[in-house]
């Protein structure tokens, strides 16, 4: 019903939800292969490295991080 003195009128527009979860996780510098998480470390299975965290925040820098001579971490 529309009145003279009021033309307006209205669209409702929905957009549909897709959820997709987006999965992220920290990779090595040097190959970008995956980093597990050891004893408050990241730690890369191929190159031996371990990354340091401070207080949950990791730290990846050519300075902290430390070399393993072998895997028995």
């Amino acid at each position: 019903h529309l009145n003279k003195n009021n033309a307006a009128s209205i669209f409702i527009v929905r957009k549909n939800r897709i959820s997709k979860k987006n999965s992220s996780h920290f990779v090595d510098l040097e190959n970008k292969k995956k980093l597990t998480i050891k004893n408050n470390f990241f730690y890369s299975k191929e190159s031996f490295r371990l990354y340091p965290c401070f207080k949950n925040i990791p730290i990846f820098s050519d300075e902290t991080q430390i070399f393993l001579p072998n895997s028995n971490f």
